[in-house]
């Protein structure tokens, strides 16, 4: 097995990670160092009175930081905090209006898919059908203050390879439509179905239908989703209330997800889930065996270094036998290449973008991937860019490659 690619024990026992790509200025609000906005939001945490008080002080609260609050995900988190210790009143009018904004939208937003979820639950169960709700609709039910707190921009289920058909007659029985992409073939979509719809007030409602938990032919291959579903337990007490992940697979999952699906742009609010899900659920897991589940996923090295770079953002919340657990962690070599491009930023990001062009079954997948990346359907751009008339359809393109062009020039000279 080649080196462990996470660095040595520091002289306090824990693991550093403070050095690492991801704890640098692009994750910080403007002009501010990595350890200012650690100490902000180990403030923003903390349960002890007057600590959130202290880390006012470190915010001028102009829009710079209540953007950078919104671009994290944890501008109605903040909002919440500041409100309920009576902290709210001496931020600026506009910072207290501007994050007021954001916490109601969240509010209205989660409202709206906790219905649509319900209802969509209904649906389903007549057919037979019990999916689990995965992501944000069951974290913010199950971790945060209030729902709202923890934003969700859509409704993500888990199912069983063999629904996928009925589920999308169901969803397209109830006005939901895909982006053209050919879900089940297309590269992008060889584990989930993601469609849309308008709400009556002209919102948009997405959904994704997983048959498999993460991209990676090789991981969702050893993430049975069967043996998921057989630790699934309801979000809450209530008979009809929607099956969640076991706590300790939330966890795993939620590693997963960051290291194969976003390591190298996440939110903070990603790393706040798993503080929460390990402040909720740690003192009560047996921690050699939730690591022992990871390594057979080939994901304890995952496990590891997020929940120490959640640390490192948020402070300690890692009870003692966490650590001598996660102390005897040995990185998978299947880990090794996700975890080293992770720790070397927006330098290494279109690796990324190769490996999935070539993680497919043959030539013509690759090329449709290609195809349809730099030129997706019209339904997609209709969906991503919100685009009305087909005569404008060079400029959507255009746009689409120039800004694609900047963000990828942006990103890897901040790499």
């Amino acid at each position: 097995m080649q080196a462990d690619l996470i660095p040595g024990p520091s002289p306090t026992g824990r693991r550093e990670v403070t050095q690492q790509a991801e704890l640098s200025a692009r994750m910080c609000p403007p002009g501010w160092s990595p350890g200012r906005t650690a100490a902000f939001l180990k403030g923003l945490v903390a349960s002890e009175p007057g600590v959130l008080a202290g880390c006012l002080a470190l915010a001028q609260w102009d829009e710079s930081e209540t953007g950078w609050l919104r671009q994290q995900g944890l501008a109605p988190y903040a909002y919440y905090r500041l409100k309920e210790d009576g902290l709210l009143a001496q931020l600026p009018e506009a910072a207290q209006a501007a994050l007021r904004s954001v916490y109601y939208g969240a509010v209205a937003q989660h409202t709206l898919l906790t219905v649509e979820l319900d209802a969509l639950l209904a649906e389903f169960r007549k057919l037979g059908i019990e999916p689990i709700a995965l992501k944000g609709m069951a974290l913010s039910a199950t971790l945060y203050p209030t729902p709202a707190t923890r934003p969700t921009s859509d409704l993500d289920i888990l199912i069983h390879l063999p629904q996928v058909e009925v589920v999308r007659q169901a969803l397209a029985a109830r006005g939901y439509r895909d982006m053209g992409l050919g879900q089940g073939e297309h590269v992008a979509f060889t584990h989930h179905l993601h469609v849309w719809r308008e709400s009556k007030g002209g919102h948009h409602i997405a959904v994704e239908a997983h048959w498999e938990l993460v991209h990676d032919p090789g991981y969702a291959s050893r993430m049975e989703v069967a043996e998921f579903f057989s630790r699934a337990r309801r979000m809450d007490a209530r008979s009809d209330a929607p099956l969640v992940l076991d706590p300790a697979d939330q966890l795993i999952h939620a590693c997963a997800h960051l290291l194969l699906h976003h390591a190298q742009e996440f939110s903070l609010l990603w790393l706040l889930d798993l503080r929460l899900l390990v402040e909720r659920y740690g003192q009560s897991w047996d921690w050699p065996e939730l690591v022992e589940r990871a390594a057979k996923f080939r994901l304890a090295g995952a496990l590891r270094y997020w929940l120490e770079l959640a640390e490192a953002w948020y402070g300690p919340f890692l009870p003692p036998q966490a650590v001598k657990a996660l102390a005897t962690v040995r990185v998978a070599p299947e880990e090794q290449w996700y975890i080293a491009t992770a720790s070397a930023g927006y330098a290494r990001q279109w690796e990324f973008f190769w490996k999935r062009a070539w993680d497919v079954r043959d030539a013509r997948q690759t090329l449709t991937f290609f195809g349809e990346t730099f030129f997706p359907p019209w339904a997609y751009m209709q969906y991503r860019y919100g685009a009305r008339s087909r005569w404008l359809a060079p400029l959507y393109y255009g746009w689409r490659f120039v800004r694609a062009g900047w963000v990828a020039f942006r990103r890897v000279g901040s790499g």
